[in-house]
């Protein structure tokens, strides 16, 4: 080495030490399994050691493979992930649900300037925009704000505004409280299922609610859906994947229902309408109740959406009043039956049945039950035979016995638009696990109502609607359980629930939702559609026969009236006739005639048909 630089020799050996440390074991390259070869010894600069044949290192195949895939991952994942995050910061909005895929969630509210100060107010037709509700941005530092959530019954269609059971929620608070601001924003939608509840309780979090009251339940067979079932292994990746918002945009985007047809619906709004009511009218077995996994996955999504929006409002330290939607038992029919038996044993049902049904309109109540209670032991399935059991009971007076079968027959309808025993199961389930949730109880109140007898159209004006007397029990079920949470302090009004009706006219009258003409007519319009002869007949009888509602009705609806009662009496009483043994099964000729009346009755009948005519799920 030139004498010049000896004294550099041991900084040169400690670099060779270093390069050769990192030619031949960097820990990045030891995993790859990469090997550098040497050659002789570096005779320039004065460095010992060996350098690469080549600039390139070796590398096992199946190394280099799998190296390959990482870079590709990467390529892909990176771009991914920066959008990901992207869309987190722009405030993208797609539901979390596990059951279902939705597409970009859509304001229902909007923003407006009203005097100078900020309001929101409904913009979306499904929560009954044409009421115009609307509520500060700001709410007030001494206000109450509580948010009425679910479908139409707790929307109180079809009464108006004034006159549904969050109104006379609001005034009887603000009796109780005169020195709070009582604020009840009733922000239900039309025929929306619990999943979709969920999609506005998402967005009226921001309204800094102090008291959330949700009633929900009798929407959740409406849409058509399949839910994934089986595939265990396959679960916990659409979990993984459903944290994702671009994952969760895609499955609800155009292309995501084009590939995904069977479990992806708009948020934008409720679909199927054409489905749900050809399926009504046709009285339709659908499949979510059909299947055993589907009916199971229907009662689980409904656990998991309610359980949600608790778990959500839990958070924030907000109380919900929990309910299962209340059910008109005694005069509502199951909208399909389907017998589950074949061969003799129909055979044997059908005779028992018969004969119940013969007995019962004979009046040998007796008889009626036991032979009755023979058809359902023989068919467990068919929903009219615990119909007409439970109006056996009622009979006889034993309304307990009559209730439970009453039940019964809303729980095995092959159609279902009442909620089910199932959902009340699981608000109670849901009340057990949380702190911040009161179990509403509707159904228990309206049975209280009117014990011993059975809820029917004195707290109902059909399936699930109440009536006046109905949306009053309603308001004061939920008023007695706000005031039990104690977060609206002691009452130094009114201590308990009060409601004064409201008179529009001097001299007049409070309203009557029997003495309105046009909402009685809309009513027997929609029995129809549910297949209610008795009661189409009952209701059309009423408004003809009373000189103040006929005298209320256009001449459309009087001739449409009067078309309707002799064809539903003729349907009816030839029904009566095969049953008693008189005549022979009407069921096929019925159904001809009615679906012949339905063309000039519903609109859009005919593509109904077309469109599921040869598909019910």
């Amino acid at each position: 080495m030139d004498t010049k630089y000896a004294h550099r020799a041991p900084i040169y050996s400690v670099m060779a030490e270093k390069r050769d440390k990192f030619l031949h074991f960097d820990w990045r390259m030891r995993w790859l399994q990469i090997t550098w070869p040497r050659q002789g010894p570096c005779t320039g600069g004065g460095m010992s050691g060996s350098v690469p044949e080549t600039g390139r290192p070796k590398v096992s195949g199946k190394r280099r493979w799998l190296f390959a895939i990482i870079v590709g991952l990467l390529v892909i994942l990176v771009p991914l992930m920066t959008l990901e995050a992207g869309l987190h910061m722009s405030g993208f909005k797609v539901p979390q649900d596990p059951f279902l895929s939705f597409g970009s969630v859509p304001d229902f509210f909007v923003k407006k300037e009203v005097n100078g100060e900020l309001y929101y107010q409904v913009a979306h037709r499904d929560v009954y925009s044409e009421r115009l509700t609307s509520f500060p941005a700001k709410k007030g530092s001494n206000t109450f704000r509580i948010i009425c959530l679910g479908a139409s019954a707790s929307a109180g269609w079809p009464h108006q505004g004034d006159e549904i059971y969050s109104a006379y929620l609001q005034q009887a608070l603000q009796r109780a409280f005169p020195d709070r601001t009582i604020e009840v924003l009733n922000l239900s939608a039309h025929a929306y299922a619990a999943y979709r509840v969920r999609l506005i309780f998402e967005e009226a979090l921001q309204f800094q609610p102090d008291a959330f009251v949700i009633w929900s339940g009798n929407n959740e067979f409406l849409e058509r859906r399949v839910y994934r079932t089986g595939n265990a292994w396959a679960k916990p990746i659409f979990r993984v994947a459903n944290k994702s918002l671009l994952y969760r945009g895609f499955r609800g985007s155009r292309v995501g229902r084009w590939l995904f047809p069977e479990n992806t619906l708009s948020a934008y709004e409720r679909g199927h309408h054409l489905f749900t009511m050809w399926s009504k009218l046709e009285q339709v077995a659908v499949g979510l109740r059909m299947d055993p996994d589907q009916f199971d996955a229907v009662k689980r999504h409904f656990e998991d959406s309610m359980e949600s929006m608790v778990e959500q409002a839990e958070a924030r330290n907000i109380p919900v009043i929990l309910t299962a939607d209340p059910t008109n038992l005694r005069e509502w029919h199951p909208a399909v039956s389907c017998n589950s038996v074949t061969g003799a044993q129909l055979e044997q049902w059908q005779s028992r049945y018969h004969e119940g049904r013969r007995e019962l309109m004979a009046g040998r109540y007796a008889r009626a039950i036991q032979a009755l209670e023979d058809a359902v032991a023989l068919d467990p399935q068919y929903a009219e035979g615990y119909f007409y059991l439970g109006r056996a009971f009622e009979a006889v007076k034993q309304f307990d016995r009559a209730y439970s079968y009453y039940v019964l027959a809303r729980d095995h309808d092959c159609n279902p638009f009442r909620a089910i025993s199932a959902f009340e199961e699981s608000v109670r389930r849901i009340a057990g696990r949380h702190s911040n949730v009161t179990v509403g109880g509707l159904g228990d109140a309206f049975y209280r109502a009117t014990a011993p007898g059975i809820p029917g159209f004195d707290l109902f004006v059909d399936h699930v609607h109440p009536t006046k007397a109905g949306n009053l029990v309603a308001a004061e079920t939920v008023f007695n359980a706000l005031v039990k949470t104690g977060r609206l302090g002691t009452a130094s009004g009114v201590p308990r629930f009060t409601h004064t009706p409201k008179i529009i006219e001097a001299g007049g009258r409070p309203y009557n939702d029997w003495e309105d003409a046009a909402m009685q007519a809309l009513l027997v319009r929609f029995y129809m559609s549910q297949h209610q002869s008795e009661s189409i007949v009952q209701r059309s009888r009423f408004l003809l026969e009373t000189p103040a509602l006929r005298k209320q009705l256009p001449p459309k609806d009087i001739e449409f009236l009067e078309k309707a009662v002799p064809m539903f009496t003729q349907i009816v009483e030839s029904e009566e006739r095969w049953i008693r043994g008189d005549g022979p099964d009407p069921r096929e000729a019925n159904k001809a005639k009615l679906l012949e009346f339905y063309k000039g009755t519903f609109e859009g009948y005919e593509e109904y048909k077309q469109k599921y005519g040869k598909s019910a799920n």
